[in-house]
């Protein structure tokens, strides 16, 4: 895989995907509204911007409700490979 260029939101948000499955033993999809919890309504648009830009990269699948709505979020392989991470530095 091509160097990704990845701002620290993305690289943040991968990390946290990766934090959680470990944290649920493997589960590998995590709740979109778990992720937005706690940030204020300008940071939870810039956290849609970045899950567009990490889905379009191939590193994330955004699964959808009927209606069109983010519900989880899956860690794709290339995902749980990029981007380094550093623990506790954002955490939720």
């Amino acid at each position: 895989m091509p160097a990704t260029h990845l701002v620290w939101l993305e690289e943040w948000i991968l990390g946290w995907l990766r934090t959680d499955a470990q944290r649920s033993q493997g589960l590998l999809a995590a709740s979109y509204a778990k992720l937005r919890a706690g940030f204020a309504r300008q940071e939870q648009q810039q956290i849609c911007v970045c899950l567009a830009s990490l889905e379009t990269k191939g590193l994330i699948v955004v699964r959808r409700t009927p209606g069109g709505e983010p519900a989880y979020l899956v860690l794709t392989p290339a995902g749980s490979q990029c981007g380094p991470y550093a623990p506790g530095l954002f955490d939720v």
